[in-house]
């Protein structure tokens, strides 16, 4: 869990490299605090944050003489419009920040990790971005589910590979 948005380079053991973008949970009566100004929507308030992200990720670029093609991934615990609402969300009610997929199809951004359902879904998928509802480890039923899996990812030099794993769900109670 995060307070504000960053951006860090991981390395794994194998020695592959990845720039990871963090997008905090927010709930609308945070927006402010990135707001420039009070009319902006939270859709521009999100893509001001993305841009600020996809500098910082430029910058580790650079000060670590890495591959311009470096992996980017933006996680955070946010809803994407297209996705409609899972039964967290629904729980939650008007609490969560939901913000429409082509917000974050951008250059500078690889794949988009996103929550708020726990089934695995791929969102979108386009020239710039691939965005992802990761799913959950756990076995639970939210009601959302026909086959559970949720993904894996890898990091491979440039390229970000994402398997679907297959797991089997027991009743949520």
């Amino acid at each position: 869990i995060i307070a504000e948005p960053k951006a860090e380079l991981v390395i794994d053991p194998d020695g592959n490299k990845v720039i990871m973008l963090y997008l905090p949970h927010l709930i609308p009566a945070e927006l402010y605090k990135w707001q420039k100004h009070e009319k902006e929507t939270v859709a521009d308030v999100i893509a001001s944050v993305l841009d600020h992200l996809v500098k910082e990720a430029e910058t580790i670029i650079t000060d670590n003489n890495l591959p311009a093609k470096t992996p980017r991934i933006l996680i955070g615990h946010f809803g994407i419009s297209e996705a409609g609402r899972g039964s967290e969300s629904a729980m939650l009610a008007n609490n969560n920040i939901c913000v429409p997929a082509a917000v974050f199809d951008r250059p500078g951004i690889n794949l988009v990790l996103f929550s708020h359902i726990h089934k695995f879904w791929v969102c979108k998928d386009t020239r710039h971005t691939k965005i992802v509802s990761i799913g959950s480890m756990d076995r639970f039923d939210f009601g959302e589910l026909e086959d559970k899996k949720y993904g894996k990812i890898t990091v491979e030099g440039e390229e970000i590979h994402l398997k679907a794993v297959y797991t089997s769900p027991h009743p949520f109670v």
